[in-house]
């Protein structure tokens, strides 16, 4: 019998065609339950997509965290520990304030304002400093400032420290001659019932003791007018041109002593002193690089204590009418012990003998609390203390004796004597001043 297989295959064709598409399409439905459930199931990919973006925001919002903690405890040093100014002395030092601007501060006592520059902190006996206040801190007792970015986290001051001086109306600082403004220096001398007191010098014009003033020699070419100090290093163009600089230099001083009514002294001897140009002194405790520069070196630098971009304050070696303004405050003291340091220093400075009997040895800053007075140490004894002040036509002025000499009236914190400007050895250091910019 004859088949007809076109027929047989065609209609056989569409019958696995069909059973295949069944076959398909449940092969299909199964494998799109299992991707649904892969997906969407307890462990499945938006599950497990889920989970790792929770488990990232736990590690974000921990890191988060541990930066802010971070943030704050920085904050802690470099800020403010309060928002709230303060506007006493006390307050100042029970908040560890950091001030951020230049700020005013009353003290309880006397009525008395303080000017605190930007970037500084009032110290208190908390910051291992040797801080001596009464109960109620005073202007009288000798407020210390420190820079606050030197404050360690243990709350020690580490960097630069100095303490303000109050001006006083029966005391000037300074006088007027031939219309220019200049330094009015005293003399200081107890009678015989010990009574300490003080006296205007005379200015002399190119003589004694004064300020502003260049020295050029008796042949006027030396000293201020050799090019080896007023060109290499003092970068200017002669002596008339640093006369100049120190009349401006002077003026300004004055002007912010006059309107603040005082000015800051270095708290210690300046330290890290060297013939260096790119040097920046420090006034600080512990120091021991006290000496071995000459005038004009440390004149210079002496400007660089705070940087040479600060615009709060500014610092150069003292003026020898601002010695003896602190002086004449340690005069005004309720302690008589004060008022006999200013003329008799014995017992109160590192002489000779002090260390080592019969030996010349100096102490590094702020090593004894015997020698200090109104928490400023070492006016007296250790270094013989260059200021800004002249005499006659060869000389600059020092205070205060050093270690080298006997502890008498000739080298007590209110003596003076003078030395060439070119000088320096290991007895000759200098004492910075700092005022506010008006």
């Amino acid at each position: 019998m004859k088949r007809n297989f076109k027929k047989f295959f065609s209609s056989n064709d569409r019958a696995i065609t069909i059973i295949a598409l069944a076959i398909t399409i449940i092969i299909l439905m199964i494998l799109a339950g299992v991707s649904i459930t892969f997906a969407l199931g307890e462990n499945g990919i938006t599950q497990l997509a889920q989970n790792s973006e929770n488990e990232i925001n736990d590690i974000l919002e921990g890191s988060i965290k541990d930066i802010e903690d971070i943030k704050n405890e920085v904050n802690d040093y470099t800020k403010p520990p309060s928002d709230k100014k303060p506007t006493t002395i006390k307050e100042a030092i029970d908040s560890e304030y950091r001030f951020e601007e230049t700020t005013t501060l009353i003290d309880e006592t006397t009525d008395l304002t303080i000017p605190v520059p930007a970037g500084f902190i009032v110290l208190g006996n908390k910051h291992d400093n040797k801080v001596k206040y009464s109960s109620t801190p005073s202007i009288n007792d000798g407020i210390v400032i420190a820079e606050a970015k030197t404050i360690s986290t243990s709350g020690k001051s580490e960097g630069n420290e100095f303490v303000w001086v109050p001006i006083y109306s029966d005391k000037p600082v300074y006088s007027t001659e031939n219309g220019k403004k200049v330094g009015q220096l005293y003399d200081f001398s107890k009678d015989s019932s010990g009574n300490v007191s003080s006296s205007k010098r005379l200015y002399e014009e190119g003589n004694s003791y004064r300020e502003p003033a260049i020295v050029v020699g008796d042949d006027k070419k030396s000293y201020d007018a050799n090019q080896s100090y007023y060109k290499t290093i003092l970068g200017l163009s002669g002596p008339e041109a640093f006369e100049q600089q120190l009349q401006k230099e002077f003026d300004e001083m004055i002007e912010s002593i006059t309107y603040y009514k005082g000015f800051y002294i270095g708290r210690y001897e300046t330290g890290n002193l060297s013939e260096k140009l790119d040097t920046i002194p420090i006034v600080a405790k512990g120091r021991i690089d006290i000496s071995n520069a000459n005038w004009y070196y440390i004149y210079q630098n002496s400007k660089k204590i705070l940087g040479t971009n600060n615009e709060s304050a500014k610092t150069s070696m003292i003026w020898g009418c601002l010695w003896d303004a602190t002086l004449n405050w340690f005069l005004k003291s309720s302690s008589s012990s004060d008022a006999k340091y200013v003329v008799d220093s014995a017992n109160k400075g590192n002489y000779k003998g002090a260390q080592i009997e019969g030996e010349s040895v100096a102490i590094a800053t702020g090593t004894n609390e015997d020698y200090a007075v109104k928490n400023i140490y070492d006016m007296a004894g250790n270094m013989r203390e260059f200021e800004l002040s002249a005499h006659d036509a060869n000389a600059r002025t020092y205070r205060g004796g050093s270690c080298s000499n006997d502890a008498d009236s000739s080298h007590s914190a209110g003596s003076r004597s003078y030395t060439q400007p070119s000088s320096k050895n290991i007895y000759y250091g200098s004492r910075a001043i700092m005022y506010i910019k008006k």
